[in-house]
């Protein structure tokens, strides 16, 4: 499925999955994939919400970082500063 959305591709499992426990009865013999697909559905589902956490916690890491970089950036330089004057 080259060109699909992760979200077009969940939908339509999940449309899939929803139609064959409708006519559970009539597609028994179809109860192992069925199982498959929930359990890649479930899965799917986590690991994009974990993607999801990730990605918000790496944005706020990056500022964080940013200003640490900044409050290290001028305490270095006031240090220079500092050194070249005791040299004098």
């Amino acid at each position: 499925m080259p060109g699909r959305s992760q979200k077009k591709r969940l939908q339509d499992w999940e449309d899939l999955l929803r139609e064959v426990r409708r006519r559970e009865i009539q597609l028994a013999a179809l109860v192992d994939l069925r199982h498959k697909l929930e359990e890649s559905y479930t899965r799917a589902i986590s690991t994009r919400s974990m993607r999801e956490t990730l990605v918000k916690t790496k944005i706020g890491t990056t500022k964080q970082l940013r200003e640490v970089l900044a409050e290290g950036q001028e305490a270095a330089a006031q240090l220079r500063r500092m050194v070249r004057e005791e040299q004098g």
